[in-house]
């Protein structure tokens, strides 16, 4: 870097994004970085609002930042917002890449013992668990946990840590205890901004949710209907945690057999989610294959086989072929042709699904085994 030898350069960086365009300019000193920002938005494709970050990602000696710790700070806190962003974005990789980058600058700054840090191990947790890192992401909300129940127990951020650690207790079939967290999560978030704020009414559908897993599906369309309720309360509809529940609600509604129901919330939630991000946002994904599973219970098989295969399309793009998510909706597509009699695209397809499965290492064993019961089932039809 020019700065290093004590020249006055400028350089340019150009910095091209599906959902941004940023021009910075940097004028740099041997011993003090000024930046001026130039930057205009050219177009927005996953959200409808303009939002710029200023990442920088160079590695800067101390003396070259001045005064060096408030500048550090606003690394820190554009790091964070740029992982929230790229989490949102279904960019897990990316948001847990930034958030420990985050991480690194508070330990510098202040230690371990704060609460930025376990803000953002929070946050981390998250990330790991929507990656699929789920022993990880225990480890990580635990820290956080230990941090925030000391200090920092009427916050947010250990409502969320929680709620976190909840939903990874569900994945390992520790429902009781799932659902001991999560409420315990919802009291936390209560006693901060009272019982009919919109807060309240997201962490209400995240309890739904671990019931759902837990299979109490009537306790969970209870919290569903009540969280929606808020949301209605404060005359808010088209908002992406309102759509949320909106979809968990489908889910609960399909399994008590109410597919008409189901299949409404399902549209309504995806119509939200089309509306706020475009129709390539990653959560647009599950709610496309919950609408084409309901089909088929309804025995709408030709819209289920449509809806399936948006939501395949999605899954490759993002997750690629390899994932469980594609290959499950693979599945699903099979099945769809088969109650259409289409037996030889079926197996096709299911042949297809089952290559991956025995080339993928720990493939998950349920969608291994079922899809090859179901393999089998079609050549004996064959």
């Amino acid at each position: 870097p020019y700065w290093q030898k004590g020249k006055h350069e400028k350089c340019k960086f150009f910095i091209n994004n599906d959902h941004f365009v940023c021009f910075f300019i940097i004028f740099a000193e041997e011993t003090t970085m000024k930046l001026m920002i130039m930057s205009r938005i050219f177009k927005c494709i996953a959200a409808r609002f303009a939002i710029i970050y200023l990442l920088i990602l160079c590695s800067v000696p101390n003396s070259a930042w001045g005064q060096g710790e408030k500048q550090k700070r606003e690394v820190f806190q554009l790091l964070d917002s740029l992982a929230e962003y790229n989490y949102k974005q279904g960019n897990d990789s990316i948001a847990i890449a930034n958030a420990n980058k985050a991480l690194a600058i508070i330990d510098i700054l202040y230690g371990k013992d704060n609460q930025d840090y376990a803000h953002v191990l929070g946050h981390l947790a998250k990330y790991k668990f929507e990656a699929g890192e789920y022993e990880e992401a225990k480890e990580v909300v635990l820290e956080a946990i230990e941090i925030q129940k000391e200090k920092y127990f009427s916050t947010k951020d250990y409502a969320e840590s929680l709620s976190t650690l909840s939903d990874i207790l569900a994945i390992e079939g520790d429902f009781s205890k799932a659902i001991e967290i999560c409420s315990k999560s919802l009291n936390v978030t209560t006693d901060i901004y009272g019982p009919n704020t919109i807060e309240v009414a997201i962490a209400k559908g995240n309890l739904a949710d671990v019931y759902y897993d837990s299979s109490y599906f009537s306790k969970a369309l209870q919290l569903c209907n009540e969280a929606i309720s808020i949301f209605v309360l404060n005359g808010i509809s088209n908002d992406s945690d309102y759509a949320t529940i909106l979809s968990i609600r489908s889910k609960v509604k399909a399994d008590l057999g109410l597919y008409i129901d189901a299949l409404a919330d399902a549209k309504e939630s995806l119509d939200v989610f089309v509306n706020l991000y475009g129709e390539q946002y990653i959560s647009n994904a599950a709610l496309l294959s919950n609408i084409s599973v309901i089909n088929s219970y309804l025995g709408n098989y030709s819209e289920a086989y449509r809806y399936g295969e948006r939501a395949l399309h999605l899954f490759k793009q993002t997750y690629g072929e390899r994932h469980p998510y594609y290959v499950t909706t693979l599945q699903n597509i099979s099945d769809y042709k088969y109650e259409n009699g289409e037996l030889v695209e079926c197996i096709q397809l299911a042949e297809k699904a089952n290559n991956i499965c025995n080339n993928v290492e720990d493939f998950p064993m349920y969608i291994f085994v079922s899809g090859k019961i179901k393999l089998a089932n079609y050549y004996v039809e064959i």
